[in-house]
């Protein structure tokens, strides 16, 4: 879960998909407050649903509001929350 930005690493994460996952894997791009460039979350999306396509238990949900992502992580075995994080030193 992350904002639908391209920089924030969904396609990637979907390349690097393991073979023989037997678990369901759901992304869920959250609409930003602004964009950078018009359709910005558009070209996000769009951005995973290639990789997402072709694999198996994999789907991207709509966004969601803020008020239902505490139950929805709730519910996750695991959860990668993408950041723009910066190197320490």
């Amino acid at each position: 879960m992350a904002r639908a930005e391209p920089h924030k690493g969904f396609a990637e994460l979907l390349k690097a998909y393991p073979a023989g996952l037997d678990r369901p894997v759901q992304i869920v791009p959250a609409e930003a407050g602004s964009e950078y460039w018009p359709a910005m979350r558009i070209d996000g999306v769009t951005e995973c649903r290639a990789p997402a396509a072709g694999l198996p238990g994999v789907e991207i949900l709509p966004a969601m509001a803020w008020r239902e992502v505490p139950s929805f992580l709730a519910a996750a075995a695991v959860t990668v929350a993408s950041s723009e994080g910066r190197p320490c030193g």
